[in-house]
């Protein structure tokens, strides 16, 4: 092992590999509230649901809302001239699925305070993790 950093590192991916395999959307019935799904889901477990039209993703007792995640996301990257562009091409269902965004998502949901996480922040750490450093050059705008 070369140092406890990487081996720290090397840990959390064991763990993430193990707890956020597959993740695909549910759909909630429309009686279901976001209360009742955050009761019965178990925190340790990476778990997409949609639930009035919305989608969310739980993990360690906290939320995102992937709906507004997309959003932010769209709007960070069309400022920045990279609209259309590596993770603001994905959808709302692949943002829970990839594996690179998980790796991303996962810290957050370790590092931020509350309850709900800000899709912003979130946002924002997607952005600074994407490849950009090649030839092309983002859309003026």
């Amino acid at each position: 092992m070369a140092n406890f950093k990487e081996y720290l590192a090397q840990e959390l991916n064991k763990t993430t590999d193990e707890k956020v395999k597959t993740t695909r959307i549910i759909k909630e019935s429309n009686d279901t509230s976001l209360d009742d799904v955050v009761k019965s889901l178990k925190p340790e477990i990476w778990t997409a649901r949609e639930i009035k039209g919305v989608k969310f993703l739980f993990f360690g007792g906290k939320i995102l809302n992937i709906t507004e995640l997309k959003k932010e996301i769209d709007k960070l990257y069309r400022q920045k001239g990279y609209a259309g562009y590596g993770f603001a091409k994905l959808s709302e269902s692949d943002l829970v699925r990839y594996t690179k965004v998980k790796d991303i998502i996962i810290k957050c949901f370790s590092v931020e305070y509350g309850v709900e996480l800000s899709p912003v922040t979130v946002a924002n750490q997607l952005f600074t993790n994407e490849l950009k450093e090649f030839a092309w050059k983002p859309e003026e705008y």
